[in-house]
């Protein structure tokens, strides 16, 4: 069983003041099959329109030449997406901890409805999350320079940190370097800590501290934007300034006292106390 199927194409011609007609008729016999299921073509356009039609270009009789009409306006590309616009946007460390919002101004290309391109004025807002860490993208779509052809370009504003006087950031912590005495690092003594909200911290150091000891305080540092109400780390770490000259009595001192077992022996008793003894016996 076959289904002829006829195609007639009506091409009107307009010339000289008076309209002609070209009527073509083509016929194509197919087979009739049962029906199969969904595949997708892999063949292009004019293997679809030959196998078809008989011939690439039906229209070829009517004086249209060896391309079908309207083929090159179909293949012109569209607007082109221009690159991102990136500018980095500085925080201070107070800012990254405590959140804030920043106001830019930005002038780009934008058409009048009369379809002149002039420059206009626009302020975009951003809302700094406490914790945000420097990278992070935040995206305006489109708000670039429009013009002919193209679609304009995203702003993307990427967070740069500066530095600050007193804290350094490390990941979710805050590092604080203490400078201290030898007398200090030796002996208990209190360490000073400033804070990104205005408090400041008393941290008692009992311990002896030695070249590369740190005291970790546990939620004071950054916060952590993921996890509302969770902050890191305040790590302190040690400078410790020794004395540029010793006397020679002090130094035979600080050598009886850190000379090993010497911390272990009872400090001799006073020669008063023992003659104080003597008498009342």
């Amino acid at each position: 069983v076959v289904v002829v199927v006829v195609v007639v194409v009506v091409v009107v011609v307009v010339g000289g003041g008076q309209g002609a007609t070209c009527t073509g008729l083509w016929s194509l016999t197919l087979p009739l099959r049962p029906p199969r299921s969904h595949r997708t073509s892999t063949q292009n356009a004019t293997e679809i329109f030959s196998g078809f039609f008989g011939t690439a270009n039906p229209f070829a009789d009517f004086g249209f030449g060896e391309s079908v009409p309207f083929a090159s306006r179909l293949r012109r590309p569209g607007p082109k997406k221009m690159d991102p616009v990136v500018k980095d946007l500085p925080c201070s460390l107070e800012e990254l901890f405590n959140g804030c919002v920043k106001k830019i101004k930005v002038t780009r290309k934008r058409y009048t409805p009369e379809g002149e391109l002039v420059d206009e004025a626009k302020a975009l807002t951003i809302t700094v999350k406490p914790g945000w860490k420097k990278g992070t993208k935040v995206t305006f779509p489109s708000e670039g320079d429009e013009g002919p052809n193209i679609v304009p370009a995203d702003l993307v504003f990427v967070l740069a940190e500066k530095p600050h006087a007193k804290l350094k950031r490390e990941g979710n912590n805050l590092v604080y370097t203490a400078r201290i005495s030898l007398a200090d690092a030796l002996t208990d003594c209190s360490i000073p800590v400033p804070t990104l909200d205005g408090r400041s911290l008393s941290i008692p150091c009992p311990e002896v501290v030695s070249p590369g000891y740190e005291k970790e305080i546990g939620d004071e540092g950054m916060p952590l934007s993921k996890k509302p109400g969770s902050r890191g780390t305040l790590v302190i770490r040690f400078n410790i300034v020794f004395p540029e000259y010793l006397s020679q009595p002090n130094k035979v001192q600080l050598r009886k006292l850190l000379s090993p077992g010497s911390a272990a022996a009872p400090p001799p008793a006073p020669l008063e106390e023992e003659k104080a003894v003597e008498d009342t016996q």
